[in-house]
């Protein structure tokens, strides 16, 4: 039992790795892990009910890490625009992002990859599935494939035939496309 006399559903901590699932993080509580991040390589908030303050304030503590984190995982909450700019302000810091089943917006889905696109080393894997991706989130994402080592998942995203063929003919190296 928390404080708050809700029971946490899943908190692990193992070897810098911090994973909570389905339990309900306050803008608080990301505020002590915003304030301890950088002793976490990887850190899974599935389903945690973040607001876009907390996301903002792990957000910032990621953009100011000497190393980047391994794999940051904000599945299931719901991203706004404001809190997709402060993750694409920190995604030189990142290697993995995990942001399936978020709500984001076009607008949030195109300022991730406008940053991924800047990127002086590419990031290694990139989940946006279960995210409704229209035109304008497909073309700004093929902008920033580059930029993307391994793996982008897009499964149950509405991606398009054209997105498919264009992806299609971009050269290699470029990521394995999941979930289409």
């Amino acid at each position: 039992m928390n404080r708050s006399g809700k029971s946490t559903k899943t908190l692990i901590c193992y070897n810098r790795s911090v994973c909570c699932v389905a339990a309900v993080i306050t803008d608080e509580s990301a505020s002590a892990i915003a304030s301890c991040i950088h002793n976490i390589e990887e850190l899974e908030l599935w389903g945690c009910q973040l607001t876009s303050v907390g996301i903002c304030k792990i957000a910032e503590a990621v953009s100011n890490l000497s190393q980047p984190i391994k794999h940051l995982n904000l599945g299931k909450n719901e991203v706004t625009d404001e809190s997709a700019s402060a993750i694409a302000s920190c995604i030189h810091n990142i290697e993995e992002l995990n942001l399936v089943e978020c709500e984001l917006t076009s607008v949030g889905i195109c300022k991730i990859a406008e940053a991924i696109s800047n990127l002086s080393q590419p990031m290694k894997s990139l989940n946006i599935g279960k995210n409704t991706i229209d035109e304008k989130a497909e073309n700004s994402l093929l902008g920033c494939l580059h930029n993307i080592q391994d793996k982008l998942y897009v499964q149950q995203s509405g991606i398009s035939a054209d997105f498919k063929s264009n992806y299609s003919s971009l050269p290699e190296p470029k990521p394995k496309l999941r979930g289409w």
